[in-house]
């Protein structure tokens, strides 16, 4: 019988001990390694640049992209080498019942491996191109590899390695150790490494998604902003409409099918561009991935597969069948498991999402400012749905004419309004006097009063239409191009349910019956539809400014019947928050001076915001681009004094309103702090006429509430119900 220790296979107690000998054996190369990188390398390159009247081989900034955090590394390891030599001096035994304690001090600074091997292969890579562009640092780095019998590379990998090397070392440890205690903690220096390890190659696997999706926006010349905390690239490649056996392959249709797209699947959107070996990519569509449904299809023989969503019906397929395989398995994958997580920002239109992506973080603010917005107006809605508490029965008050005698009995004709859910009158621009001298104001130098610019009038100004309160409407109008400011026919079609409200336009009719992808789409959720009074563009063109994007579509219709019938349709979907607006004349604060302006009464948050203009009142950046605001709460509304009035000189159209309290705290939070409102203010506003500005006094009191004044006594006052006379 042969004794343990004389032949045959070793003692667990001599592999044991032998795999904690290794431990030491191979920390002392690794020290070595690391000792000669810093001081044979790292050192020498510095003190050449250090000395007088010689040239830099590297600057500063070139060494530390190729050596990293190595000194670190260095003192950190040399230390625990230290250790574990003090702790060999005291015996076998010893060093295997305690060498778990000085891994579990060593693995907090691990952390400095994360940052070393996060920007290693850019270390490798910045190497490699000194090397070949400068001569001097190649033939120091060449006589030096020479003495030492290691090259630099070689040297640089080992902090890469280290510590899945002790893993290994720990793991023969572990298999050998027959005590309980000792491989119990053995077992939690293991685990400590294992996360280290993990948290290295978690970092790793993060830098290299932040450069693949650097890359992804290099493609589009850096305008879209792909680079997203957890967003991850997990596909690319390039996908075609799937043609069926019946296509011609002659036929303009066959070769529109075959175009190619370059489509990149994310873990939260899928993103269609242009094909990228014809120049730069651009953004085609992008689409949330909850929205997206997948599903298994076979076209003309050949494997495919049909996504679908409220926005867009495709039938795709790849190259390859194998390719078109990986693109549904990674699809049915990613869509629900997006869809799942409750951690998601989940966008709710594609039209918010392509407004996100574009590389400007202010307009990300300004989206989620205006879902915060649309959400409290739909609140308000609700609310007063509920209570009914909002109609113009209730109102008892009178109004009459300011400029009117005394023993006089007219009183302002005002324009046909609802109050409420259709609290819908738009008040137009101030329309100067026929007379020259009423053309300007005489503050300083002349400023002309604008003309009407429309704001989003009645259908009763309009030719008689049809009403339309379904949900379909189809008819071919002409758009303005975003890009190329060119005027094409496209046939529009709207489908809007409970949950989404697009207008979809295509290339023409044919397009939309043979079930063709459309060519675009507009969100019509709180839009504003406004009438090109000044006929701009044609003698029956309007204009719509979604809520979600900045862009202005400009359409024309084929005839005023054509005009009235989708302005009709189209202003159901408008923001019914928007309860007063228009042009006025405001006196400025400092420069006494008056400018026009354009203002908006919001209900929901009782708030005046006035712009520069009528086209930065819509769209997300509203609050944005507000010049400034006046909060309604307990403020007063009344006519101006004599000085306002003498200064305006125009007659007495002139009102103001003095704030008494601040924004809600929900308010500031969307707006700029030089667009929030001043308590003890007054604003002072000039209307064009006495009509306009009674209309801005009797509704603005409307919204607040407040009480409606006169300098020296009380308007008189009309009934409401008699304001449709």
């Amino acid at each position: 019988m042969q004794r343990p220790g004389e032949s045959g296979s070793p003692a667990p107690l001599d592999k044991c001990r032998e795999s904690a000998l290794e431990v030491i054996s191979s920390e002392k190369s690794y020290v070595h390694a690391l000792k000669t990188t810093v001081r044979s390398f790292h050192r020498r390159i510095r003190a050449h640049n250090e000395v007088p009247r010689k040239r830099s081989i590297l600057t500063n900034d070139e060494i530390d992209s190729i050596f990293l955090n190595i000194v670190e590394i260095y003192a950190i390891q040399k230390q625990f080498y230290e250790r574990l030599k003090e702790m060999r001096l005291h015996g076998s035994e010893y060093l295997i019942a305690n060498i778990h304690q000085v891994l579990l001090d060593l693995s907090p600074l691990l952390t400095a491996y994360s940052s070393y091997a996060k920007y290693q292969q850019n270390a490798n890579n910045n190497l490699q191109k000194l090397r070949r562009k400068n001569g001097e640092l190649q033939d120091l780095l060449t006589l030096t590899e020479m003495a030492e019998g290691m090259t630099l590379e070689g040297l640089l990998i080992q902090p890469v390695q280290r510590i899945p090397r002790y893993i290994l070392l720990l793991k023969e440890m572990i298999r050998h150790t027959k005590a309980d205690e000792v491989r119990a903690n053995l077992q939690t220096a293991l685990a400590a490494m294992e996360t280290a390890a993990s948290d290295m190659n978690l970092t790793i696997r993060h830098h290299e998604t932040h450069l693949e999706l650097i890359r992804a926006e290099e493609m589009f010349q850096m305008r879209l902003a792909l680079n997203k905390p957890g967003r991850v690239l997990v596909k690319e490649g390039y996908l075609r409409k799937a043609a069926s056996a019946t296509d011609s392959k002659q036929s303009m249709f066959a070769s529109t099918l075959e175009r190619r797209n370059l489509f990149l699947l994310f873990t939260d959107m899928l993103l269609c561009s242009s094909d990228n070996t014809l120049g730069p990519c651009r953004l085609r569509w992008a689409s949330p991935l909850h929205l997206l449904q997948v599903s298994q299809e076979t076209v003309g023989g050949a494997l495919s597969f049909r996504l679908t969503s409220s926005f867009r019906d495709l039938t795709l397929c790849a190259d390859a069948e194998s390719d078109t395989r990986e693109w549904i398995t990674k699809l049915q994958q990613h869509i629900p498991e997006f869809a799942n997580d409750p951690n998601q920002e989940k966008l709710s239109t594609e039209a918010e999402l392509e407004f996100t992506l574009k590389r400007d973080p202010g307009k990300i603010q300004a989206l989620s400012v205006m879902n915060q917005y649309r959400q409290s107006v739909a609140s308000e809605d609700t609310h007063r749905a509920a209570n009914n508490e909002y109609t113009l029965s209730r109102q008892t008050s009178t109004l009459g004419s300011p400029r009117s005698d005394a023993n006089s009995s007219d009183t302002i004709p005002m324009a046909s309004m609802t109050v409420g859910d259709h609290a819908l009158l738009r008040i137009p621009s101030p329309v100067p006097s026929d007379d020259s001298s009423s053309s300007s104001i005489d503050s300083g130098g002349d400023l002309q009063m604008l003309p009407p610019r429309n704001d989003l009038i009645e259908a009763a100004a309009l030719p008689s239409a049809p009403s339309s309160t379904t949900n379909h409407m189809e008819g071919y109008l002409s758009k303005r191009g975003d890009g190329i400011k060119t005027w094409k026919r496209r046939y529009f079609v709207a489908d809007t349910g409970q949950s989404v409200k697009l207008l979809r336009y295509y290339k023409d009719e044919s397009s939309y019956r043979n079930g063709e992808e459309a060519l675009g789409f507009i969100d019509l959720d709180m839009c504003a539809v406004v009438l090109d009074l000044e006929k701009q563009w044609g003698e029956f063109a309007f204009e719509i400014y979604p809520s979600t994007s900045d862009r202005c579509y400009m359409l024309v219709a084929e005839g005023d019947e054509s005009r009235a019938t989708w302005f009709t349709f189209l202003k159901q979907f408008q923001s019914k928050d928007r309860f007063i607006e228009g042009y006025l004349l405001k006196k400025g604060n400092q420069l006494t001076g008056w400018k026009s302006r354009y203002f908006v009464c919001l209900q929901s948050i009782k708030e005046v915001l006035y712009f520069k203009n009528q086209r930065d009142s819509y769209g997300p950046t509203m609050f944005q681009k507000a010049l400034g605001s006046i909060h309604l709460k307990g403020c007063t509304i009344r006519e101006s004094s004599a000085a306002n009035k003498t200064a305006y000189n125009k007659g007495t159209s002139v009102f103001e309103i003095h704030s008494s309290a601040n924004a809600d705290d929900k308010v500031k939070e969307w707006m700029p702090s030089s667009v929030q409102s001043k308590p003890s203010k007054t604003y002072v506003m000039a209307a064009g006429d006495d009509q306009t500005m009674a209309r801005w006094v009797l509704l603005l009191t409307i919204v607040v509430g407040s009480s409606v004044q006169e300098n020296e006594q009380r308007l008189p006052l009309q009934t409401v119900n008699d304001l449709d006379d």
